[in-house]
Formats: C-alpha cells, structure tokens, sequence
C-alpha cells in the first residue's frame, strides 16, 4: 500500500486554489479599471482635470483679512486661504478654477477665481496653496495617481507571484510560493476596496 503524503495533496489544492486567485485578480483588476473609467468617463461628472496645482490666481475682494475656502471640480471645500489687509489674494489652484466661499458662512460664495496664469516656478511671494487639494477619484488624470497604481501593481506582481507558483507545481518551495500568492490576492482586494470606498 503506498504511503500517502499529506503534503502532495496539499501542493495539489493549492496549485488549484493559486488558478482560482489569478482568476481573481484579474476580475479585481477589470473592476478596478472600469471604476477608474466611471469615475470621470462623462463629460457630466463632476471631475477636475487633473489634480496638480499648476495655476496661478490673484485678485482681491471686499474682504480684507477674511479667511476663505475653495471649491472646485472634484473637490470638497479646501481651506487655508486668506485675504491681506487689502482685501488681495493669491492662490495656487487647478486649472479648472473655485469658487470662494467665506469661511464661517458655507452658504455665502463671495465670487470665484476667474482666469488664472499657467504657474512657471515658484509661485509669486505669498501665494497660497490651501490645505488640501481635489480628491484623486474626482480628476480625469486618476489612472496616473498613486493611489490607482497601487492597486495595479499590486495585482500584476501578486498574479506573478502565483503564476511562479504554479509553475513550480510540486518542487520546493511552490507551496509556499503559492500560499505567499494567496495572501497577497486577498491584500491585493482589500486595497481597491479601501480606497474607492474611503471617498464616498
């Protein structure tokens, strides 16, 4: 009677459980993509064009030594603005413009931030860039964010990772490779779901 090898059984299951992962990660990978193009895939949504602070607003109000917040395409309201003693301002912003909204009174827009300049270097002296900035699920650049590449390679590397696994079968130390992959799959779901969700 030949003598049975838990271990053999066990390599087995998991070159089977690591197919049935890859097979995930690339559904999680799919929904992750289609996410990122419903996101701001309409000429409807609500979405900066991208998230980089790369102009230059000045103007003044009737407001001198206000603070004020900042709302724009794909943004919650954004504070850490001011005006001078003149009622000036200056701000770093998206190319897609704000509104001003007095800060106290989240009803009362004071005006908006009009036509700005294309930010070459520094920022004038002074100018101010706020204390956030649009979200990275809201901006038609997503898909080059960090946070939407993270999950990508997170992915890729965990589906390489179980494809060598697989590959390995029964050698040492495939099991182990293997069940590494198997890990790295349910890490590599939880990230897309952290992330989408923690903006709604």
């Amino acid at each position: 009677m030949p003598t049975r090898r838990p271990w053999l059984r066990f390599a087995r299951v998991s070159g089977l459980a690591a197919g049935v992962a890859m097979f995930w990660c690339v559904l999680v990978l799919l929904a992750h993509a289609a996410g990122g193009w419903l996101a701001c895939g309409f000429d409807t949504s609500d979405c900066a064009t991208t998230t980089a602070k790369t102009f230059v607003y000045q103007g003044q109000l009737r407001y001198p030594n206000a603070s004020f917040d900042v709302t724009g395409p794909g943004a919650y309201r954004v504070g850490g603005f001011r005006t001078d003693s003149q009622g000036r301002y200056c701000i770093v912003w998206t190319p897609d413009g704000a509104g001003f909204t007095l800060r106290g009174n989240p009803n009362y827009v004071i005006g908006t931030t009009g036509t700005g300049q294309r930010l070459h270097g520094h920022p004038p002296a002074g100018c101010q860039y706020g204390n956030g900035g649009v979200l990275w699920d809201r901006s038609k650049d997503l898909t080059s964010s960090p946070q939407y590449l993270s999950v990508v390679i997170l992915d890729l590397a965990t589906m390489g990772l179980l494809a060598v696994g697989i590959v390995r079968g029964r050698r040492y130390p495939g099991g182990e490779i293997r069940a590494i992959g198997l890990a790295l799959t349910a890490a590599s779901t939880a990230l897309p779901l952290i992330l989408w969700w923690s903006q709604l």
